[in-house]
């Protein structure tokens, strides 16, 4: 199995949204401002839902790539750091090296570890492989949600779709 850049929620909660994402894509971005903080708040803080986010850097974005290391990178010093930093560089109005590290302190990690991780690509196979598995998946474009039971596959939602959609489909499942 590919490990997940993060998991955030109760890791038995009932229902898993597996998200394939990448950092410098718009559409990314405004599923991230908006039906996400959406599903943290209606299911995430409740414990009915957990979120595992896996990356799908799209050759042609520059920065996506070395920003999903980046996160992965945060992640392994501890899975909270790894959240942190993907909410940093989704509200970066422009991403760049210099501006990961910055946030990267900002938000208390060890500087010196996270830098050695990043510079020194240390987490490009963990990203490559969960670009892999998107496309074994089918993942063809980002983003793109599996939403299951957990354990499951999951229905497909591709795109930034209204909270609604998931909304619809999480209720369903809990039904």
């Amino acid at each position: 199995s590919v490990n997940p850049t993060f998991v955030e929620g109760d890791p038995n909660a009932p229902i898993t949204i597996v998200e394939f994402s990448d950092f410098e894509c718009p559409f990314c971005s405004r599923a991230y401002s908006d039906a996400v903080q959406q599903i943290r708040a209606a299911y995430v803080e409740s414990g009915q839902v957990k979120i595992v986010y896996q990356d799908f850097p799209l050759s042609f974005h520059a920065q996506a790539q070395h920003s999903a290391e980046a996160a992965r990178c945060a992640s392994a010093q501890g899975n909270d750091f790894g959240i942190a930093l993907h909410d940093r560089i989704f509200e970066m109005s422009s991403i760049s090296r210099d501006a990961i590290k910055a946030a990267a302190a900002e938000i208390g990690l060890n500087i010196d570890q996270f830098n050695t991780c990043y510079d020194g690509g240390e987490q490009t196979a963990a990203v490559n492989a969960s670009f892999a598995l998107g496309q074994q998946a089918g993942v063809s474009g980002t983003p793109t949600f599996y939403v299951g039971l957990s354990g499951g596959t999951g229905q497909q939602i591709v795109g930034a779709q209204p909270f609604s959609t998931f909304d619809t489909a999480i209720k369903g499942l809990l039904s």
